[in-house]
């Protein structure tokens, strides 16, 4: 197995962590962009894609007290404000692996601000042995990830309260 910086050991995990949260995040941006807005050839939105049905609705008749009157209704919703966005984060990230120190490069560098460089340490992952003390071929290294839908940014809140005032209801033929 090929020696790494122990500083790549440790990033290499968790930046495959950040970018499985920036595609999850793009995956949720495209849901929104595919399911809650038309476009035009150039891509820009022209406006928020809505269901619109017709039903008859059931109204008090004023002249005639606990009576009925079948009254054919529109409704238009956003689209978006009927189905859960599927915007989850990584609310918890463990990595656990074993390392094998093979060398320390200790010596005396300095940045070109004139800072001090820390010791470059090199390693490569631990193989685990089998109950016979005989090296296995896998390399010791477990990622834990614990996912959770993600509360609703600002902005995409805020979109979502102009969204319910646009639900509308109106009687047909009147």
């Amino acid at each position: 197995m090929k020696a790494v910086s122990l500083e790549d050991m440790i990033s290499g995990p968790v930046r495959a962590v950040i970018m499985g949260q920036v595609q999850a995040a793009n995956a949720a941006m495209d849901y929104i962009r595919t399911i809650g807005f038309e476009d035009d050839s150039k891509g820009k939105f022209t406006r928020a894609r809505t269901f619109e049905f017709s039903y008859v609705h059931p109204v008090s008749d004023p002249e005639n007290p606990g009576s009925v009157i079948n009254t054919p209704v529109k409704m238009t919703v956003p689209a978006l404000s009927m189905f859960p966005i599927p915007a989850i984060k990584i609310d918890e990230a463990t990595i656990n692996f074993e390392a094998e120190i093979m060398d320390v490069d200790d010596s005396e560098k300095e940045s070109s601000r004139g800072t001090k460089i820390p010791p470059k340490v090199i390693g490569r992952f631990t193989r685990k042995s089998s109950s016979s003390d005989e090296s296995s071929l896998k390399s010791t290294l477990s990622i834990s990830i614990k996912m959770k839908q993600m509360d609703m940014p600002e902005g995409l809140a805020k979109m979502f309260d102009r969204l319910h005032e646009s639900v509308t209801v109106e009687a047909i033929g009147k």
